[in-house]
């Protein structure tokens, strides 16, 4: 049988979250 597929390279860091109220930022993100 062929040999099994490599695997997906990682997915890139997340960038550097900036300076602020981590509130606002969480809110960003959900």
């Amino acid at each position: 049988p062929p040999p099994p597929p490599p695997p997906p390279p990682p997915p890139p860091p997340p960038p550097p979250r900036p300076a602020g109220r981590p509130e606002q930022i969480t809110e960003i993100f959900l």
